[in-house]
């Protein structure tokens, strides 16, 4: 095994033991997808009808946006900071671990608890697997998790504790969440919600159940990759900046 894999082995061991001591950190998944299944047994006697309104899509997308966003940006901002509170952080900066390694294996953690809830919300929704073309939404909601993690990573770097970094890891999330919930109203608010990654995962959803379906199109993969890009090259630059002021 090579000392990269070893260092990529360590750094993703140390994140899961902080994820799992830290309740906090899972709360935000665990209520997604509780909030989910607790809806659909109020909202059961609705019409489940082929309008405008579904339910089970309406399920699906609210689960996905607060599990990929909200989960993914405390997840990973609360673990950097808890480091930094330890001196974790301090110790890693200080050694022969490297920026991709670090990423990697800070990444593996919490993408994987995402991605499974990711998963989970569909038969919570309501709706079954043979309904959804499990390859792009794969693409889709891996896609909004890495950037969410990433985000949250930027912001675990660059804040001073847990409490600061909550306090500006709030109005980010809300930003992302609430933009895609209120596209209905404003054709301004749905423009630049298209321009969201988190409005990418509302357009999917909606594009799963109307008559057309859902075409991967290269707004959406265009908007995805942007996104993803600006992270990495904000994370690698906050890394940086983090190392130098130790």
């Amino acid at each position: 095994m090579s000392s990269t894999v070893k260092r990529i082995n360590a750094i993703t061991g140390l994140k899961f033991q902080t994820i799992i001591s830290n309740l906090s950190m899972m709360s935000n998944p665990l209520i997604a997808l509780f909030l989910v299944i607790v809806f659909r047994k109020v909202m059961a006697n609705l019409p489940q009808g082929s309008g405008a309104f579904r339910v089970d899509a309406f399920l699906l997308g609210l689960g996905l946006i607060m599990n990929i966003v909200s989960g993914g940006l405390l997840i990973s901002s609360t673990s950097i900071a808890e480091e930094k509170e330890k001196n974790t952080l301090r110790v890693l900066m200080t050694s022969s671990v490297k920026s991709n390694e670090y990423l990697i294996g800070s990444l593996i953690p919490t993408f994987s608890i995402i991605m499974i809830v990711n998963l989970l919300l569909i038969p919570a929704s309501g709706i079954s697997y043979s309904a959804i073309h499990l390859p792009t939404f794969l693409l889709i909601t891996a896609s909004g998790t890495l950037i969410s993690i990433i985000i949250g990573f930027v912001i675990g770097i660059l804040t001073k504790d847990q409490t600061q970094s909550g306090v500006i890891c709030t109005p980010i999330l809300l930003v992302f969440t609430m933009l895609p919930q209120l596209r209905f109203f404003s054709s301004t608010i749905e423009k630049v919600s298209s321009y969201t990654y988190s409005g990418v995962i509302a357009s999917y959803v909606d594009g799963i159940f109307s008559k057309e379906g859902y075409a991967l199109n290269s707004h959406d993969l265009v908007t995805v990759a942007i996104w993803f890009i600006l992270g990495i090259v904000i994370f690698i630059l906050a890394l940086q900046k983090a190392r130098h002021g130790i």
